[in-house]
């Protein structure tokens, strides 16, 4: 007779399981969970049929040998068709999923709409979570192919799931299995899909082509699906693709959330399209039901319309920031790129707005930003005020201006090509002496340059001679403009008479000169280089006492002189060239060229000479 605890044992054995259906337990598999949710080799080759692609070991659906049912024990569940519904019961990890997938495939079971569901968002997480530590078996093929690993994410490294993307044919596999069975997932499985695909950019444009050539389903996205789209889109930065979304929301009447349309505007000032970024931005906030952009948008605006210098989207982002946001703060190099633009367009309101904006950042005042606001004020026309600018530079930032930097007023006399445009910047010299402005040096020699490159040496010689009706004092730069016209006119008796006057006001002549510089002397060698000016011996006097004041000419007064000397025959043209050498001084290419014309020149004039020669010797001796 057995034992209780034996015949206990055996009733144990032999003993039917409790049917499913019966309450309270009501289940497929094991309640206890998996003891891991990383699928192992051997199950990822048994669903070789869910990943894209044809399989390469037929078609397991068919083949049933190569797959296991550990979990399922109970006979009578291996005799009835399953039915499963999901209901929070059945585990849910992606292996287990699987297992249940294969074994209905292989009953010849159709799973139901909510396990493809749960198929789709287990791969989903699968592929947004999982790192190369899910797949350790991928680690030998990455050293094999001596491709970096990723283990847990680090940094570098490839990771498993980016390279094979497992999760997302999983999940894609799931979805053309469900269209062949004749199962619609709707919006809820399409939106399921692209966050499987999100890890995988480049899949985007795929699956908005697959929604566009699906009427039932391109005809139900909701917002929602329009977000995750464009969540897709902006982390694989295709901008075609959100410009497409965009339009798309647009004609549906649909607006993305305020954190997406400003990650829209972020990616069209990356992409350089501050037009197409500021349309956006301006056509969200014009509906009233969302409010306004973040500031962080407007920024971005800002510095991609100033880095494209788009002047409206520029004006457009700075009134927003600086006017509605009072605590934005720009940096300098934002500020600089908005000068810059200001200055091309002729904006010097807004110029001027941005150097206000540096004083307030206590950033010190340098000729980059003044020269900025010259120029914007120059294009606009606005003399005046570009004249007393140069004055405000030197007293407010300590900055000494030059010809220089007064070289955008001198154009804006210049570029029209009418003498009367230096008149007009006399008369506004006069203007800000009426007015009690103070006129600085820099502004008056920016007229008398005006005058010189016209060639006007009558009219430099009359402004010169109102300097101190103005209570300017001429420096080096003036005298220096007043012998450049006389360069060219050639006008050398005037040229002596400004370098007199040069040196009774600053100082010069004898030994002890300290005023002229070196493109004084440079002025006074080209005035007797000129090829209607004769004699030579000038040039080379100057040129000594150049040297012997420690200044070194410039290559152009070298090649000024040896010029002169071949087109002259002068012998001491090699001596020139010799001098050049030995102070290390290359000849320019032109220079050489216009030697090479002038030696075939005069060999074509010394040929052209002789020959009429010999024909009147002929001529002769036939007579």
């Amino acid at each position: 007779m057995l034992k209780r605890t034996q015949s206990t044992a055996l009733l144990a054995r032999t003993r039917r399981p409790p049917c499913p259906a019966c309450p309270p337990v009501r289940r497929l598999v094991h309640s206890t969970p998996p003891r891991a949710a990383t699928p192992r080799r051997d199950q990822l080759a048994r669903v070789e049929y869910f990943q894209a692609g044809v399989p390469q070991r037929g078609n397991p659906l068919r083949d049933t040998k190569n797959i296991t049912f550990d979990a399922y024990k109970h006979r009578r569940d291996l005799d009835r068709p399953a039915d499963i519904e999901l209901d929070g019961r059945i585990p849910t990890t992606l292996p287990s999923l699987i297992k249940v997938f294969a074994y209905m495939k292989a009953r010849g079971t159709s799973p139901s709409k909510s396990a493809y569901w749960a198929l789709i968002e287990a791969a989903a997480e699968y592929s947004r979570t999982r790192q190369g530590e899910d797949v350790p078996w991928l680690w030998e093929e990455q050293a094999e192919r001596d491709l970096p690993v990723s283990r847990g994410g680090e940094q570098g490294g490839v990771a498993a799931h980016e390279r094979t993307g497992l999760g997302w044919k999983i999940a894609w596999s799931a979805w053309t299995d469900a269209r062949a069975g004749g199962i619609d997932l709707g919006v809820r499985g399409y939106e399921t899909l692209l966050e499987a695909a999100r890890p995988h950019p480049h899949l985007l444009p795929s699956l908005l082509y697959h929604a566009q050539n699906t009427p039932a389903l391109y005809q139900s996205l909701t917002p929602t699906t329009y977000d995750a789209l464009l969540r897709a889109a902006l982390a694989g930065n295709r901008f075609e693709t959100v410009l497409t979304l965009m339009t798309e929301m647009r004609m549906r009447g649909m607006t993305p959330a305020a954190q997406r349309m400003s990650d829209v505007v972020r990616v069209a000032c990356q992409n350089a399209a501050p037009r197409v970024a500021l349309e956006l931005a301006q056509g969200y906030e014009r509906q009233a039901a969302h409010g306004e952009l973040e500031q962080a948008a407007w920024a971005e605006i800002l510095r991609a319309s100033a880095e494209c210098h788009y002047i409206q989207g520029i004006e457009t982002a700075w009134d927003r920031l600086i006017n509605v946001h009072t605590d934005f703060k720009p940096d300098e190099g934002v500020l600089l790129l908005i000068l810059n633009a200001s200055a091309r367009h002729g904006h010097p309101q807004l110029a001027t707005a941005a150097l206000a904006q540096l004083a307030r950042l206590g950033i010190p005042g340098a000729e980059h930003h003044y020269a900025p606001v010259l120029e914007a004020l120059c294009a606009r026309g606005s003399l005046p005020d570009a004249l007393q600018i140069l004055d405000t530079m030197r007293a407010s930032g300590g900055i000494e201006p030059t010809l220089a930097t007064a070289r955008p007023l001198v154009e804006s006399m210049v570029r029209p090509g009418d003498i009367k445009w230096v008149d007009a910047g006399f008369d506004a010299l006069e203007a800000l002496q009426v007015r009690g402005e103070r006129i600085d040096v820099a502004a008056f020699n920016a007229v008398l340059k005006a005058a010189e490159e016209y060639g006007d040496l009558k009219r430099a010689v009359v402004i010169y001679r109102q300097a101190a009706a103005f209570d300017v004092v001429p420096n080096v730069e003036t005298f220096n403009t007043l012998l450049a016209a006389c360069v060219r006119c050639n006008a050398r008796d005037q040229a002596q008479l400004i370098l007199a006057d040069m040196d009774a006001q600053l100082g010069g002549g004898g030994s002890g000169a300290t005023a002229r510089d070196a493109d004084t002397y440079a002025h006074l060698i080209d005035l007797h280089t000129l090829p209607a000016s004769g004699d030579m011996e000038p040039a080379f006097y100057w040129l000594e006492e150049m040297k012997s004041r420690r200044l070194r000419p410039a290559l152009a007064t070298y090649e000024g002189i040896a010029r002169a000397c071949w087109s002259r025959g002068d012998e001491r043209f090699r001596l020139v060239l010799e001098e050049m050498q030995a102070g290390g001084y290359r000849p320019s290419r032109a220079f050489l060229e216009g030697l090479k014309r002038g030696s075939e020149r005069g060999e074509r004039e010394r040929t052209t000479t002789a020959r009429p020669s010999r024909v009147r010797g002929k001529e002769t001796k036939k007579a």
